[in-house]
């Protein structure tokens, strides 16, 4: 199903993972990475939160495994 998200939202792994260990060495708890996430970061930061818990519910079945 991951399949299904727009091409210009997925990245390299490889800047991911140093994004990632950069944050850990800063001693980061949260890193979002590539520009796209960056924007929909700030987006939901602005968005109500009634809001967006209802835009999560209703999206979150769609990337849950069910066996």
């Amino acid at each position: 199903q991951l399949k299904t998200l727009p091409r210009w939202i997925w990245q390299e792994a490889e800047a991911v993972v140093d994004a990632a260990i950069a944050a850990n060495e800063a001693n980061e708890a949260v890193i979002v990475t590539g520009g796209p996430n960056k924007a929909i970061a700030a987006l939901t930061r602005l968005a109500p939160e009634s809001l967006m818990m209802n835009q999560m519910r209703s999206q979150s079945a769609r990337f849950r495994r069910m066996e």
